[in-house]
């Protein structure tokens, strides 16, 4: 009996969140999921077309604004933070996959090297995703580094 309760005392005190002086439901964290919605998106192919679409954008700007050195074109490419858009894809995988499914789809496509997007209503949300953030950081970071070096925004 004395070790049952030195056990439990020990699970107490490890699932304790001790900067908020609470206690956390182990039920409550969500680690496999978001792990794997997380491996899904680095699977999707989208992922990987999204900054070559980017930097194809950038480079017909800069074939535009020829007053501007290919330096700084590929510094703007490499300024690019790509992390809001995973962000936001990665937090609306769960509203239209399963886990259940997602597992499936990452086992049957695990030798090929992306995932198709295979609903259409997800797919027409990471299509409102992408068009959200190109207006929201894609052009505002192009329009940064142009301005921080002296050049005209688009």
């Amino acid at each position: 009996m004395k070790y049952l309760i030195i056990i439990l005392a020990f699970n107490l005190v490890w699932n304790m969140d001790l900067t908020h002086n609470r206690l956390v439901k182990v039920d409550d964290v969500r680690v496999d999921q978001v792990s794997l919605a997380e491996q899904f998106y680095n699977r999707l192919e989208v992922k990987h077309n999204l900054p070559l679409s980017v930097n194809r954008f950038i480079n017909r700007i800069a074939v535009e604004r020829t007053d501007i050195p290919v330096e700084i074109w590929e510094e703007t490419k490499d300024y690019i933070d790509y992390s809001y858009f995973s962000n936001d894809v990665i937090n609306v995988v769960n509203n239209y996959y399963s886990d259940s499914e997602i597992q499936i789809l990452l086992n049957d496509y695990e030798d090929k090297p992306y995932i198709p997007i295979t609903k259409i209503e997800f797919r027409k949300q990471v299509f409102q995703i992408a068009k959200s953030f190109n207006a929201n950081w894609v052009i505002p970071d192009i329009n940064e580094i142009l301005t921080d070096h002296g050049y005209t925004p688009l």
